[in-house]
């Protein structure tokens, strides 16, 4: 058995939460409680037209990409009693009977982040961060920033990525997976290509003209859906305004800015309204604050604890995170991605056994927390219960397949004595991570085998 050392080299890197169109990233995290509007399509019994065939597999793979975004941000946000999900169906309810994703299910959903951001995949994925919904002030805002994202994926914005010829293996090998629910791990060519499409999805900018697009197309969904479209450029100005506030620009990728605001648009809004419903241009009033305001704003104390903590944690000082985190937990105790986050923290000061204790707190809360699994999935194999290890690590690499997974995966193939699949895993991380730490690390693991 390798030292707890040596091993959480390998666990520490990637671990940290990565963060996405922006206006510009799975599984829900509660799977009893089911998607905000609608869950992903069964893949039909009998075969379908060719050119509805080519449409369903560019959904399945558009939301197989969601999925895996979403669990690399750090996973849906914890709505205990569904009310959040519940306010933010009935509004996409509202838009989604125009037809605004086209043929597409729509999926709406919560990314526990506390940056203002809106993401947008193909298929009908959108995301909203908690961030994003604590500054909307109203419900008319929540639904223009939807709408926005509506607007792309009706006008088949996302179609000119996907277009592309070196993707084009990516997004055939995301539909597949996404067929394929018996797959339990590995970092194989196919996996590797669909990561690659998905970061393509998530570093996608859209032209100058497709954002009026979007912007016209959400404007009209907006009055057709009761709205005023005015409330596009008050989301606008919300979020402007917030971004001189002390969020560090965005890093590529993540899109997370609304977009820009500007006098044009606020006319245009104003003359949308005026030209096609009157009664909509008018002052729409003192502003209702949404339901979930309260909840968010209360929360809000706790999670920037965390933000504070995590930021601890990439300098390297483990103790200084250990701290926070467990003052954020004092105050959101039902929290996975606080207590996700502490696990891994203990993990850095090797104690194990309180790593072990808030890594099962965190997915006993959410079963589905990725880097909680991944964490545990170490744990037990540094305890040399490969059978555990096996499971939480074959579960994680399942929701979202990750290098640091495969290697510890392999490791714990080769603890159990399986050394052929331990190769193969092994094999696998060398191909994708060619010079990188895994990738020698894992060569290192193959010539041991060898005994070259």
């Amino acid at each position: 058995m390798r030292t707890f050392q040596s091993h959480f080299a390998f666990l520490a890197m990637g671990l940290f939460f990565l963060t996405g169109c922006a206006m510009s990233p799975a599984v829900p995290s509660y799977p009893e409680k089911g998607p905000a509007v609608a869950v992903e399509p069964p893949f039909p019994p009998t075969p379908a037209p060719p050119a509805e065939a080519a449409a369903f597999r560019e959904s399945a793979a558009g939301m197989k990409a969601f999925s895996w975004d979403l669990h690399k941000l750090g996973g849906v946000y914890p709505d205990a009693d569904n009310q959040v999900r519940r306010a933010l169906a009935e509004i996409g309810g509202q838009l989604g009977r125009y037809g605004a994703a086209g043929n597409s299910p729509m999926r709406i959903e919560v990314i526990n982040h506390s940056r203002p951001a809106a993401v947008v995949f193909p298929g009908g994925g959108i995301g909203l961060t908690r961030g994003l919904l604590l500054l909307l002030q109203d419900e008319a805002q929540v639904a223009a920033v939807i709408a926005h994202q509506l607007g792309h994926l009706r006008a088949g914005h996302l179609q000119r990525a996907m277009a592309g010829e070196d993707l084009a293996p990516g997004f055939e090998a995301l539909a597949g997976l996404a067929e394929n629910k018996s797959y339990v791990g590995g970092y194989g060519a196919d996996v590797a290509a669909a990561l690659k499409a998905v970061k393509a999805l998530q570093e996608w900018e859209f032209t100058a003209d497709e954002e009026a697009q979007a912007d016209r197309l959400a404007l009209t969904l907006l009055r057709d859906a009761g709205y005023s479209p005015q409330a596009m450029a008050q989301a606008m100005k919300v979020l402007e305004a917030a971004g001189k506030g002390g969020f560090p620009p965005p890093e590529r990728g993540l899109g997370w800015q609304f977009h820009p605001y500007s006098a044009a648009r606020e006319r245009q809004g104003m003359d949308s309204s005026a030209n096609v419903a009157p009664s909509l241009a008018a002052s729409p009033g003192p502003v209702t604050p949404p339901p979930w305001r309260q909840r968010l704003t209360e929360e809000a104390g706790g999670y920037l604890i965390y933000e504070q903590a995590l930021q601890a944690e990439r300098r390297n000082d483990s103790r200084a995170a250990v701290t926070g985190y467990l003052e954020a937990a004092s105050v959101l105790p039902e929290e996975p991605l606080i207590l996700g986050r502490l696990g891994l923290a203990y993990l850095q000061e090797e104690d194990i056994r309180s790593a072990r204790f808030y890594l099962e707190q965190a997915l006993r809360v959410d079963p589905e927390h990725h880097a909680s699994l991944l964490g545990l999935g170490f744990v037990h194999l540094a305890n040399g219960d490969y059978p555990a290890a096996r499971r939480r690590l074959e579960t994680a690499m399942a929701l979202l397949p990750t290098l640091q997974g495969t290697f510890l995966l392999a490791e714990t193939c080769a603890g159990e004595g399986d050394t052929e699949r331990a190769r193969g895993l092994f094999a696998q991380v060398v191909q994708a991570d060619g010079d990188g730490r895994f990738g020698r690390a894992a060569a290192k693991r193959l010539q041991g085998f060898t005994g070259n």
